[in-house]
């Protein structure tokens, strides 16, 4: 049987390591030979330059993996669980209940409706020069 983490893991892992991978890798170098001309060592180019390149690529990574986790969990419920809103979805479908198994589908989605908002608002107060450089208007 596969479990809820399993399911979840799978379904966010690589959208999270792409977009990592992604900002790690377009870093400015002249910022990077900067850190290292006065006296600073990898880690120091890895949390000032590297890092801050990156994290408009890992928090847009995160905006899709975290909905993805929410409901890569539930579908981990729904397959073999007996708590959760998979096993509550599988008891409506089994038992007919139209209302309830589309209730459940709504809630589950406005779930992830809402961590998607709230990884989309972090972005913003963390990352404010990541809107004007995108080129995206939002």
């Amino acid at each position: 049987m596969t479990s809820p983490t399993s399911t979840s893991r799978s379904s966010s892992s690589s959208s999270g390591l792409v977009g990592t991978i992604n900002g790690l890798s377009h870093a400015d170098s002249s910022s990077e030979d900067l850190v290292r001309a006065y006296g600073g060592g990898e880690y120091l180019v890895l949390r000032k330059v590297q890092l801050m390149s990156a994290l408009p690529s890992i928090l847009t990574a995160l905006k899709v993996a975290v909905p993805a986790a929410i409901l890569g969990t539930i579908i981990g419920e729904f397959m073999g669980q007996e708590r959760g809103l998979g096993a509550a979805l599988v008891v409506a479908q089994s038992s007919s209940d139209v209302v309830r198994t589309w209730g459940i589908t709504l809630v589950s989605s406005l779930i992830a409706g809402l961590a998607f908002l709230l990884v989309n608002t972090v972005e913003k107060i963390a990352t404010p020069w990541a809107a004007s450089t995108s080129g995206v208007n939002a």
